[in-house]
């Protein structure tokens, strides 16, 4: 992603990493660095398939160059396979 600010508020944080084993900076390098794929959910909302060191799936809402995300889980393998043919 170009120049956009990411987000992650402390419950955010805590959840996606208890409960999905994701740290903020392995999230972070995910979408910077992985190249990732972007598809639009609702108005302001997207889901980032990426690759970095694993396959992260990232939904976040998108405003004025800030994402804010709601949440970040393991790639499903219909997920992996969508981020593929993209």
């Amino acid at each position: 992603m170009k120049h956009i600010k990411i987000t992650v508020t402390e419950e955010v944080e805590e959840k996606i990493l208890f409960k999905h084993h994701i740290r903020i900076d392995e999230l972070k390098a995910s979408l910077i660095d992985g190249k990732p794929k972007f598809l639009r959910l609702r108005d302001n909302t997207y889901m980032a398939i990426t690759h970095h060191y694993r396959y992260l799936t990232i939904i976040f809402d998108y405003r004025d160059d800030q994402a804010l995300v709601r949440t970040a889980y393991t790639s499903s393998p219909s997920q992996i396979n969508r981020y593929h043919k993209k």
